[in-house]
């Protein structure tokens, strides 16, 4: 438990949240025994990765540790610096991801969505995209994240181990964060237990191919890349409840080296990747949007 002060407010069952104006309590594990941590997809094959960038160089790019075995390369989480390095994240312009929010956002307020939780809500794009059309929940790890986010409520608490009973959203959404997970099919049950039957779970994520102008080696693999996606949802939620929406075309424009120079730190990237790119430069982005319906 942490030492901020809190507030008490009822969720969208009914059951008491905690709330405050910054961080407030962490979930609790105890029950971690009781999550079996296997994910099939961890260990992929040196062929599957992209070529033209040792393997070492790639992880770096990304503070990643790949390690191969065989011809096997262990998969490793992109790590979640949000509090060690808040400028990193910082460096983040508007614009560059909030492809996915508004959309999802729309398709929930048209499905009749009530209540929905934020999984990773970070500063709270998605938040802002349903502000005053749904009762939202934000959930993330990072203190300096949730000091961030200007909506409220907000719990610090783990995508492993959501602080909520069963059955008690509408809909889940976690975006752009389950490649921060070692084990990402342990946070989909986690989703699956609070999300009513009939409800919709909603996870995006990028390609290894994604901003092929500015790394066209391929980001280094992550437990959850587009290329896996929809087949390890479907693990959870069963592949004929899941659908997938694909991106691949030119979206993101950095218009001067300065906005190179950031979008190179937000992405983890070595800083000297800004300096042999023409400006402006358009990216072309590649990744998916899947919709898991509990059965």
């Amino acid at each position: 438990m942490l030492a901020n002060r809190r507030t008490s407010c009822r969720g969208p069952t009914g059951q008491f949240l905690d709330t405050t104006v910054g961080p407030i309590c962490q979930s609790d594990p105890k029950h971690a025994a009781l999550r079996p941590l296997t994910n099939s997809r961890r260990l992929r094959r040196a062929s599957s990765l992209p070529i033209g960038v040792p393997f070492q160089t790639q992880a770096k790019r990304r503070g990643c540790a790949l390690r191969l075995v065989g011809s096997v390369v262990a998969v490793a989480a992109v790590p979640p610096d949000y509090d060690s390095d808040p400028g990193r994240s910082r460096s983040f312009l508007p614009g560059w991801q909030e492809d996915v929010h508004r959309p999802v956002a729309d398709r929930l307020i048209a499905e009749g969505v009530e209540s929905v939780l934020d999984v990773g809500c970070g500063i709270g794009r998605f938040g802002a995209a349903v502000l005053g059309r749904v009762r939202w929940i934000g959930l993330d790890e990072s203190a300096r994240q949730i000091g961030d986010c200007s909506y409220r409520p907000v719990v610090r608490g783990d995508a492993r181990f959501l602080p909520f009973g069963d059955e008690s959203f509408d809909a889940v959404v976690m975006l752009w964060m389950l490649y921060h997970l070692d084990e990402p099919l342990v946070a989909l049950r986690e989703a699956r237990r609070v999300v009513r039957r009939g409800g919709l779970v909603a996870v995006c994520t990028s390609s290894r191919s994604n901003d092929p102008e500015l790394v066209p080696g391929g980001y280094p693999p992550t437990p959850f890349d587009a290329e896996e996606a929809v087949e390890i949802v479907g693990l959870v939620f069963g592949e004929s409840n899941v659908e997938v929406e694909h991106w691949d075309s030119p979206m993101v424009r950095l218009k001067d080296r300065d906005e190179v120079a950031a979008y190179v730190r937000s992405h983890l990237l070595p800083s000297d990747m800004a300096a042999g790119v023409t400006v402006p430069l358009l990216l072309t982005k590649r990744g998916c949007l899947a919709w898991a319906r509990r059965p």
